[in-house]
């Protein structure tokens, strides 16, 4: 962090590495500082509109879920949304950002919701040249956890 200035792309993505690692030892808030710190920074050297500041929303949107904090988790994975159609129009990112979505609006039993984002991640990643199995096979299982939530449990199958 000394090799720079504060204001250096490198030292956000310090920053960045730094709130994951508090985020993977269970300490969500000290990974939010460190979110917070990367995304101002990516904000000043880039804009709003970038692809590494869409991904210190998504990061941030992860410690807020962990935290039970679900309409900042949403808020935040929605920002990253945006800014990710922007850039790359229905793409993998976009699609992952549905699916995570959707597990947001179901911890806050907003099930409606939840399902709309979880057929809209299914739209996006099921579409060549995207169709990653690996992701849609995730969220046909996230799918099938909110059959259950809903006591749908033949739709679960």
């Amino acid at each position: 962090l000394k090799l720079f200035d504060e204001n250096h792309p490198g030292v956000a993505h310090c920053y960045n590495l730094i709130g994951a690692n508090y985020g993977r030892t269970g300490e969500p808030r000290k990974a939010l500082e460190h979110y917070f710190k990367s995304g101002q920074i990516f904000r000043t050297c880039f804009g709003e509109i970038h692809q590494y500041v869409a991904r210190s929303y998504v990061n941030s949107g992860i410690s807020y879920f962990e935290l039970g904090d679900y309409e900042n988790a949403i808020a935040y994975q929605r920002k990253a949304i945006t800014i990710f159609k922007e850039l790359f129009g229905d793409n993998q990112y976009v699609g992952n950002g549905y699916r995570r979505l959707g597990n947001y609006y179901a911890a806050k039993n907003s099930l409606e919701e939840a399902m709309n984002s979880f057929r809209e991640s299914l739209r996006i990643n099921t579409r060549p040249p995207i169709s990653n199995r690996m992701d849609v096979a995730t969220l046909y299982s996230d799918i099938g956890k909110l059959h259950q939530k809903q006591d749908h449990h033949m739709l679960a199958l």
